[in-house]
């Protein structure tokens, strides 16, 4: 039996391989990544003060200093190649299916339903994204902890039952001895305590990536009242995962609220709780939709989602298939359906908008579909017709992986993936916009403009567009308009500064805050002064910028705007001042090295300012530049 376990897990690992062989080729998208990996600082040196940063510290509003530490790790051997970032991602990916297959296994005790239900899994297009997205390896890596965890803590049920059954049948008379073995001596308790041990042990490294996948706990006291029916001492067994997942949670949702995606019933107006409701109640109707007909996706969803006539059809199936699981736990028949119905809805309770922001994403349902691709192969398995069965179950597998495979290339990049999402949803305001910032950064300017002005019909208020499409028209040298579109960006801006809505103006990843916008609004006229050959106006918008907010470029254009002036030593002065401000940003390092190096002939301090260049971003576009003249330099003086 334990071979041929072995046998399918091969098959299942090498056939979703495969699948998503293609990924491997994909880089990195602006959803995230740029947040968590491209723009993190703290991965890019593997030491004792950066772990205990992500120990210590939210990053971009995320507590997961497991899922850093493995980028940090992968940084020091691939920098920013996106392949080892993706291979890591699809191989805790497989991990999770090949631990999904485990688990079914051992509580449903069928190796077909378990096989089929992997597969299921791994191909569902709704979790493809988890697999192909760098960003969300927290999804795989959360999961493959806590199923571990829960296959531990199974494993040392079954093992401390059989020790205490052979204990019981050995017991001696005489109570004081009860509580030894046939031998005389006391029970050995290592036998099942390192499966209980190992199990707390994973769980714990579960909430270290991410706390909201907590809710297998719930499922594991499940397992307890409804399968093994031993509530009291699962209480007692359970208590102390439930005690360290407290500080862990209440640690997520401080963490969510320092990027304001902290929203729900407990937060907000009256009317805001009402709509919450009413998106709570569409999701429990939209998701299963997603699960068991997974098409025409997108990578997020209107919140106020529409409930379709369709979605009503299955959610009344949903609803049946919970009254038949408690019909059959009440008539005392098989109550494993009733086990995995629970595992949906309970597995969903953190993203239905409760707590958190309700916003719909296919990665929620993850972690829940398992239950929904559980009960429908153990339906299927126990068909009158065996053969028939598994012809079933290889036809929704084969549909599945042609899905799953076409659905990976979404993510190949930033404009694939927005493009897609656009022609599933529509003109959705979140989609147009990242459509439009992807084709800005693609250089595809025309493009970008053409929906940046689509979003700002519905957002007017989003200055940050407006911004980017001046400077669209700048780079398309449209001059004229791109003056006209950056002056209303920043009399709009000031506009809203004065009512108090400033907020609305801008966003994050571009510019953080409306001085930081303001900041790039005068630095970009200052280039268009450069480009239409009026240095002296140059200036003045260069140094308004540096005078709304500490931005780089500014800097940056300022100290090139003063060596073509030849005001070395201001140009000097400025580089040295933002170096100080921002440590983090190599650019000004890398200047201040050339400067240095012609103008003050100091090739040894140009070696230091090129260094610190390149240890903060060392696949920067000039980086084999720096280190042929590091190298050359230290060989003529060393």
């Amino acid at each position: 039996m334990i071979k041929k376990r072995w046998v399918d897990i091969s098959i299942i690992g090498t056939i979703a391989f495969l699948l998503l062989l293609p990924s491997l080729r994909f880089g990195f998208v602006n959803l995230d990544d740029n947040f968590y990996i491209t723009d993190n600082i703290y991965i890019r040196h593997l030491s004792l003060s950066n772990i205990k940063y992500f120990f210590t510290s939210f990053h971009h509003g995320v507590y997961a200093p497991v899922q850093y530490i493995a980028y940090m790790l992968v940084y020091s051997v691939a920098g920013y190649h996106a392949l080892l970032y993706h291979l890591m991602s699809l191989a805790f990916y497989l991990a999770a299916g090949i631990m999904v297959y485990l688990l079914i296994d051992r509580i449903q005790g069928s190796r077909p339903v378990a096989f089929f239900s992997a597969l299921l899994f791994l191909f569902s297009p709704v979790n493809i994204d988890s697999a192909v997205w760098i960003s969300e390896l927290k999804n795989s890596q959360s999961l493959c902890f806590f199923l571990a965890s829960f296959y531990l803590y199974i494993l040392f049920r079954e093992r401390r039952r059989d020790q205490l059954s052979e204990g019981r049948n050995a017991a001696p008379a005489n109570k004081r001895l009860a509580r030894r073995d046939s031998t005389g001596h006391k029970p050995d308790k290592t036998g099942y305590f390192g499966f209980y041990a190992g199990s707390f042990a994973a769980f714990v490294l579960g909430l270290l990536v991410k706390p909201p996948g907590a809710t297998v706990l719930i499922m594991m006291f499940f397992y307890d009242l409804i399968i093994r029916q031993a509530v009291r001492d699962s209480m007692k067994k359970l208590i102390p995962y439930a005690v360290i997942s407290i500080p862990f949670m209440i640690t997520y949702m401080i963490g969510q609220s320092t990027i304001g995606a902290y929203h729900g019933l407990i937060r907000g107006s009256l009317w805001s709780q009402i709509k919450t409701i009413t998106s709570v109640a569409s999701g429990i109707f939209n998701y299963p939709l997603k699960i068991l007909i997974p098409f025409n996706l997108s990578i997020a969803y209107p919140i106020d989602a529409k409930i379709t006539g369709a979605v009503f059809v299955l959610g009344l199936a949903v609803l049946l298939a919970v009254l038949s699981g408690i019909r059959a736990l009440l008539k005392n028949n098989d109550r494993r359906p009733a086990f995995w119905v629970l595992w949906y809805f309970v597995n969903m309770l953190p993203y239905y908008g409760i707590i958190a922001m309700p916003f719909f994403a296919n990665w929620y349902l993850y972690i829940p579909s398992i239950g929904i691709y559980t009960l429908l192969a153990g339906s299927i398995v126990n068909m009158g017709n065996r053969k028939c069965a598994f012809a079933i179950l290889t036809l929704l597998v084969i549909v599945f992986g042609v899905l799953g495979f076409e659905r990976q290339f979404v993510w190949k990049n930033d404009i694939t993936m927005w493009r897609s999402s656009l022609n599933s949803v529509g003109d959705d305001p979140y989609v147009l916009r990242n459509l439009a910032v992807s084709y800005f950064r693609n250089n595809e300017n025309s493009e970008g403009i053409f929906y940046g002005s689509k979003l700002l019909k519905q957002t007017p208020d989003f200055v940050m567009m407006k911004y980017l499409i001046g400077k669209g028209y700048a780079d398309m040298h449209e001059y004229g308009r791109a003056q006209n579109t950056l002056n209303g960006a920043l009399d709009q801006l000031n506009d809203m500064e004065k009512k108090g809505i400033a907020g609305a103006a801008v966003m994050p990843g571009l510019g953080e805050t409306p001085e930081t916008l303001q900041a790039m609004i005068f630095c970009e006229m200052g280039s268009i002064k450069i480009s239409l050959d009026q240095p002296g106006a140059a200036l003045l918008f260069y140094n308004e910028a540096i005078a709304a907010a500490p931005y780089v470029p500014a800097y940056d254009q300022l100290a090139y705007l003063y060596v073509k002036q030849n005001r070395i030593d201001d140009a000097k002065n400025i580089l040295e001042k933002i170096s100080i401000l921002k440590p983090d940003d190599p650019e000004p390092w890398r200047m201040l090295g050339y400067i240095t190096a012609r103008y003050y002939k100091n090739r040894g301090l140009a070696v230091t300012y090129f260094k610190k260049s390149l240890a903060v971003a060392p696949d920067q576009t000039y980086a084999q530049d720096m280190r042929n003249l590091i190298k050359s330099w230290e060989i003529k003086n060393p």
